[in-house]
């Protein structure tokens, strides 16, 4: 029998009380100002405005936070506390009004309208409120009680009634404790794995330019050697889900998928607008639209070198992509790109290495967000098992 469990057996064996958030903690919209109320120089509250925060999945993102302004006269209530848990009051989407997060220490600066911050009261636990608040079943109650007229308002009434379960202090503070363990092994998981993927990565970049621009052999224009084809533009309408060939058009990632093909497999192609500069490598046939070029190399260039070629190259062509409405880089600007031109033999044994090392670091990026969310799926289980309390029967008098 878990700690946990003994409290509750000795506490509240017969279930717990559940009690609306409005009586256990306060709501506490964001200030509202017009131009009016702002004030000049060093006078007033900086005021921390929803274009200031970062929406992430399952919180709200303090660290972008670089300008809070204008400065307004406030109440002392829409300041940002220790232990306040700040929440997402209305947006333009559905799926961002409820995102949550602690807030750790007293802050310097007011709130805006669009956010709001509940306060537990005595009998709560503000880390024991917090856990119960980014599970599912407050996700679920907002998800069936926001409707179209409400989605970006998150009033009190909506707030206030939601229903939670009290354990006494003692059960509720085990509860927060094995909790903030999982939450912290998590983050502690998720920056050794990701500083691992990223010195892995620095290191087959540096390991691959060295590979291709340390050598003895002829370097030439790209332009003099290659035969660049641009592709034959396809519209949505055209595309399905389902189909067997992927289409690239302004990005790596296909715009849909075709019942026809342009290229065979084996192929490098680089992005020239919207995601200009991008380059890629297609294992199987594709279609390469209009705002993609595919090239056609001699027999003294593999297509595979070339591509890793032009990844050590990938700085120079992101330089000269023009900054405009949409992004776009020239055909001139690829084809004035000087790359080394080996033996055969030695492109082969060069790709044969890169390859190797590629899928190394392919294996970690996979592997990462699958250790990631099952730690995360590990928290959530644990999480709701134990916020999960039997109702206690009330007495009719």
């Amino acid at each position: 029998m878990t700690k946990i469990e003994k409290l509750v057996g000795k506490f509240c064996p017969s279930g717990v009380e559940f009690r609306t958030l409005m009586d256990v903690a306060e709501y506490v919209r964001g200030v509202t100002y017009g131009k009016g109320d702002e004030t000049n120089g060093a006078e007033g509250t900086k005021i921390l405005r929803a274009n200031n925060i970062t929406l992430e999945t399952n919180q709200l993102n303090f660290n972008d936070v670089k300008i809070i302004s204008p400065r307004v006269k406030i109440k002392n209530t829409q300041f940002l506390k220790k232990d306040d848990i700040f929440i997402c009051a209305a947006s333009g989407s559905k799926e961002h009004v409820g995102k949550i997060a602690y807030i750790t220490e007293d802050m310097l600066f007011a709130f805006g309208g669009f956010m709001a911050v509940i306060r537990a009261k005595p009998d709560v636990l503000p880390r024991f409120l917090y856990h119960l608040l980014i599970g599912n079943t407050f996700a679920d109650y907002l998800k069936n009680t926001l409707t179209t007229s409400t989605i970006n308002n998150l009033n009190s009434s909506i707030v206030n009634n939601f229903k939670i379960p009290i354990p006494p202090i003692e059960v509720q503070r085990e509860i927060v404790k094995v909790l903030d363990n999982f939450a912290e092994l998590t983050a502690e998981l998720t920056a050794e794995l990701t500083a691992e993927l990223t010195a892995r990565e620095r290191q087959y970049k540096h390991y691959r330019k060295d590979l291709i621009t340390h050598g003895d052999e002829v370097h030439v224009r790209l332009g003099d050697i290659v035969n660049l084809h641009r592709g034959v533009r396809v519209v949505k309408k055209q595309l399905t889900k389902n189909g067997q060939y992927p289409v690239y058009q302004n990005s790596m990632k296909p715009m849909g998928y075709y019942d026809k093909s342009n290229c065979k497999a084996g192929k490098t192609f680089i992005i020239t607008a919207g995601s200009a500069g991008e380059i890629g490598y297609s294992d199987v046939d594709f279609w390469f639209a209009d705002d993609c070029f595919v090239f056609k190399c001699p027999e003294n260039l593999l297509d595979r070198f070339l591509y890793y070629a032009l990844l050590c190259q990938q700085e120079i062509l992101l330089s000269q992509v023009r900054k405009a409405s949409v992004p776009r880089l020239s055909r001139s600007a690829i084809e004035n790109l000087i790359i080394p031109v080996p033996s055969i033999v030695e492109q082969q044994r060069i790709v044969n290495l890169l390859d190797k090392f590629y899928l190394i670091v392919n294996d970690l990026t996979d592997g990462l967000p699958a250790e990631i969310d099952a730690r995360r799926k590990q928290y959530e289980y644990y999480r709701d098992k134990l916020l999960t309390f039997k109702q206690i029967e009330e007495v009719s008098s």
